[in-house]
């Protein structure tokens, strides 16, 4: 990491094995990996890392629901997003990053992303049609909750 300090995958090395502890030795392992990375990279590809960290975090715990929690700084997770969209706005990121703005309650990112899913959906990312569906209903109107929680019935929307 010292030599190639933009080779991500080294950082994803370190946290797959911090995974395999304790939740508090595996978190505080995996946010020193990643400020040290944010100090080596700069601000910009540093907050792009927080992001796709954060995203491989969630696929080891085999859920977004990190994203509605604390543990997650979502004005970084914002900048990393929007850093790593600006360079690579592919089908792929998009439908990742709606999804996990809906999760982490923020209504701003899933209202602009979400109409980019509608014209290409990649079904497996949103586990059924209900979720779309119930993140775009919770991000359009102005009375939903802040935070969002998952429907399970299906949407006409995806």
């Amino acid at each position: 990491m010292e030599k190639f300090p933009d080779f991500h995958q080294a950082y994803f090395e370190v946290i797959q094995a911090a995974h395999r502890c304790d939740r508090v030795t595996r978190n505080i392992t995996a946010y020193k990996v990643i400020d040290m990375a944010a100090q080596k990279l700069g601000p910009v590809q540093g907050d792009a890392l927080y992001a796709r960290t954060m995203w491989y975090i969630s696929q080891l715990d085999g859920s977004e629901h990190i994203f509605a929690t604390d543990l997650v700084d979502w004005h970084r997770m914002r900048r990393g997003i929007d850093n790593i969209l600006a360079q690579h706005g592919d089908t792929w990121n998009v439908n990742h990053f709606a999804k996990f703005a809906c999760t982490g309650g923020d209504k701003t990112v899933a209202l602009r992303l979400l109409p980019k899913v509608v014209k290409s959906p990649i079904h497996h990312v949103w586990s059924n049609p209900g979720i779309f569906g119930a993140c775009w209903q919770w991000s359009h109107h102005p009375n939903t909750p802040d935070r969002f929680t998952v429907r399970r019935e299906p949407s006409s929307r995806l």
